[in-house]
This record gives structure tokens, sequence and C-alpha cells, in this order.
């Protein structure tokens, strides 16, 4: 578990790492242009780490929700064995997902100026409401087929 500890916190230091790099590098932070960029940036670059840490820990989730065991050290030994399939869901899945209704958002509000009217702002919030809730159930179902294919292991391994 301290690996696990120590791997996300050297990700979240990378991570600031190459924020402020991005931060620097761009001149005239404070237009809207430049701080659309910067966070496009920094969403695609910690999608993938957060998505590391959900594939190895994130089954410990649907464990906890059928009352079965939700301890690290179980969640961790699933997580190993599903990582990549799992990690290749989450990648897929939600984060394609996310990087296109995000895309799709901005040619939006470029186009038609979405954001300045203020009945506008209320559809436009729904929306993206809405598009993050999709989100968080397409991370729900490939966690919950990661816990899945360890369950079925685990039966595996009883009867041998």
């Amino acid at each position: 578990m301290w690996r696990v500890v120590g791997v996300s916190i050297f990700a979240i230091l990378i991570w600031f790492i190459c924020y402020i790099a991005i931060f620097i590098s761009v001149p005239d932070f404070d237009t809207d242009t430049n701080t659309g960029v910067v966070l496009g940036l920094m969403m695609i670059g910690l999608l993938p780490a957060a998505f590391v840490f959900l594939a190895l820990l994130g089954t410990m989730l649907p464990a906890a929700a059928v009352l079965q065991d939700a301890s690290f050290g179980r969640a961790l030994i699933t997580g190993r064995a599903a990582f990549w399939r799992t990690y290749r869901n989450l990648l897929l899945g939600k984060g394609a997902f996310t990087l296109v209704s995000a895309l799709c958002l901005g040619i939006i509000d470029r186009n038609f100026g979405w954001f300045e009217d203020a009945v506008l702002v209320y559809l436009a919030t729904f929306l993206m409401a809405l598009i993050w809730m999709i989100g968080l159930l397409l991370s729900a179902t490939a966690l919950c087929i990661a816990y899945e294919s360890g369950q079925s292991q685990q039966a595996k391994e009883a009867r041998v």
C-alpha cells in the first residue's frame, strides 16, 4: 500500500511540475483563450494519471456496494490482475467521452456564444452536469467489470 501512496505522490508532483511549466510557457495567462488552453492541457495530462489510481484501487467501490471485502489489499490484488483492461476501459470510455464532450461544448460556445445569455448559461450548466454524470457512469461500469473479473478469478482459485 505504501508503494501506491508513493506512486500517487510522485504522479501528483510530476503533474504539478508540468502545470508550472505550462503556466510559465504561456504568455499573457490572463486572457480567456490561454486559460482554456492551459486547462485543456492539464485535463489531458491529469486524466490518465487519475485512471492509474482508479484502475489499481477502484474495485473497492463496487465491493463496498455489494458488502464484500472492500479492503485496500483485496482491491490492489484485483486491480493488478485486471489493470490493463480496466485502464483501457477507463481511458477509452470516460477519457474519450470527456475529451469529446469538452471539445463539443467549446465549439458550441465559440460558434454560438452560449455563455453570454443568462438562460443559455443555465442550459449549458445543465448539459455539463449531464455530461459529467454520464462520465461517472462510464467509470462505474469499468470498475464493476474489473470487480466482476476479480470475483471470477477468486472463484477459480477457490476451486483449485
